[in-house]
């Protein structure tokens, strides 16, 4: 039952949203079955067994229908229409928040039935709330063209001397929706296809000329439409990532103005910062650990981190697990505590103890640490192999060797079968395991190795927890 489209959206809805589509289904203007107000009745009253999927549809039907005879056809046309309920309120929420959609929808109604006094006065509005407007992005140009299109096309008295400027104006709107759909487009893509974003300048149409064109007008952008600017910079790092200072120049920009983005052009940008940080980090560049911290933190202070009511298990771990490693272990245990409950039924349990165990351990509780890893189910490659360099830490600490070995072996079986890994993280856990067996067997009765070991790994490129192994090797030479 749980499987259906009802039970779905209903799991998608926050508590609050939940609360206030109650006022939508009493609502005669958009609903007239009292059955669809019993069901919502219904499921708030016995939300906990609805959603888990614990009750079955003839139970259901049963409570909500008040008889005792189940009719298929009366039940999928129960929840088919709460559902659709549910659609409608949740256009109805986004309608809400695009207030310029809404002040062009009114006047295209104007328009439409030829009230010009009324076109007029809600133009002149309409103009005046662009011209103030902070967040000049996608939705922003679209709107603005549709203005602009509307007074073109509806050409009163007070229009007519206004004509060749809105024309004008409607023309660069659309040249600047254009350029914004296309260079936010590939910037989506290439966060999921390697390589996207250099193949789109010789294989995306007009990809190379705007990027020309944003070069050759990059002051009058920046002014005129900063917006398009960011974006145009976020496209720069991604092309060249040794072109810090663009990275440098949105943060800059986000420190001032982060209270003034709306939360879509805010997430958009930050969610494009953060992966540009992670690859500097992981590529050897340990100064945007702190930079990968200090997105996080903005993320969660302007409560960007759920996506819907969850978040994902992969990036939940990474932020308690940089945060550790600048020692930022408060913040980590608050994360933790705020954001624990909203992963997926499926990770919750294991993205909690691998999370605890993390802290744990750069506490020095080596016991507790271990104590959460044995509660840990390797669910996807990044929790394994996650799991076990944690599993490996802790048994370096207790000089518990013997279980060291069993790990390194199942780890290495496990990387030499497993084809989805790509081969860049494939390589960065290889090259942590090969130089573990180094540290294990210096530590074993051969810490005279330990200077060797040390100049080895400063002369080795940056990879997954380079810094802890130099910090053991210089350990054993104190």
């Amino acid at each position: 039952m749980k499987r259906i489209k009802l039970f779905i959206l209903l799991k998608s809805l926050s508590k609050q949203e939940f609360e206030e589509l109650y006022d939508f289904i009493i609502s005669p203007a958009i609903n007239k079955d009292p059955n669809l107000t019993s069901l919502y009745n219904y499921v708030k009253t016995n939300y906990e067994a609805v959603i888990s999927g614990d009750m079955s549809k003839e139970e259901l039907f049963k409570e909500v229908m008040q008889t005792g005879e189940f009719n298929e056809t009366k039940y999928w046309k129960l929840t088919s229409g709460l559902s659709k309920l549910i659609d409608k309120f949740l256009m109805y929420r986004e309608y809400e928040k695009d207030i310029y959609y809404q002040k062009n929808l009114l006047l295209d109604i104007y328009r439409t039935r030829n009230v010009p006094k009324l076109f007029e006065t809600h133009s002149k509005e309409i103009r005046k709330s662009f011209d103030s407007e902070f967040n000049k992005g996608l939705s922003f140009y679209f709107n603005r063209t549709h203005y602009y299109f509307q007074k073109l096309s509806y050409l009163g008295d007070e229009n007519i001397d206004e004509f060749e400027v809105d024309l004008k104006k409607m023309f660069e709107d659309l040249r600047m929706f254009f350029i914004m759909t296309n260079i936010t487009s590939i910037s989506i893509i290439s966060n999921f296809k390697d390589g996207f974003i250099k193949e789109a300048k010789k294989d995306i149409w007009m990809f190379d000329g705007i990027l020309e064109f944003l070069t050759k007008n990059k002051t009058r952008i920046k002014k005129e439409n900063h917006i398009v600017y960011i974006f145009f910079l976020i496209i720069l790092i991604k092309l060249d990532p040794s072109k810090e200072k663009y990275y440098f120049e949105i943060k800059e920009r986000l420190q001032t103005d982060k209270y003034r983005f709306s939360k879509n052009l805010l997430r958009h940008i930050l969610i494009n910062l953060f992966d540009y940080a992670v690859k500097k980090f992981v590529s050897g560049d340990e100064k945007f650990l702190k930079e990968i911290y200090f997105i996080n933190k903005i993320l969660d202070g302007n409560s960007l981190t759920l996506f819907g009511e969850f978040i994902q298990g992969g990036y939940f771990y990474s932020v308690v697990e940089h945060s550790a490693l600048l020692g930022e272990l408060v913040w980590a245990e608050e994360f933790i505590g705020k954001y624990g409950q909203y992963l997926n039924e499926d990770y919750r349990e294991s993205g909690l103890n691998l999370a605890k165990a993390r802290v744990f351990f750069e506490l020095g509780d080596f016991d507790s640490s271990l104590m959460y890893l044995i509660k840990v189910d390797n669910l996807d490659h990044y929790f394994y192999l996650s799991h076990k360099v944690l599993l490996l830490q802790n048994y370096y600490e207790k000089k518990d060797f013997e279980s060291i070995e069993r790990v390194l072996e199942t780890t290495k079986k496990y990387l030499n079968r497993r084809i989805d890994i790509s081969d860049e993280l494939k390589n960065n856990f290889q090259k942590f395991f090969h130089f573990f067996r180094k540290l294990k067997t210096t530590a074993n009765g051969k810490e005279y190795l330990s200077k060797n070991l040390h100049n080895e790994l400063s002369g080795d490129k940056f990879f997954i927890y380079r810094k802890w192994l130099l910090d053991k090797t210089k350990e054993m030479r104190q």
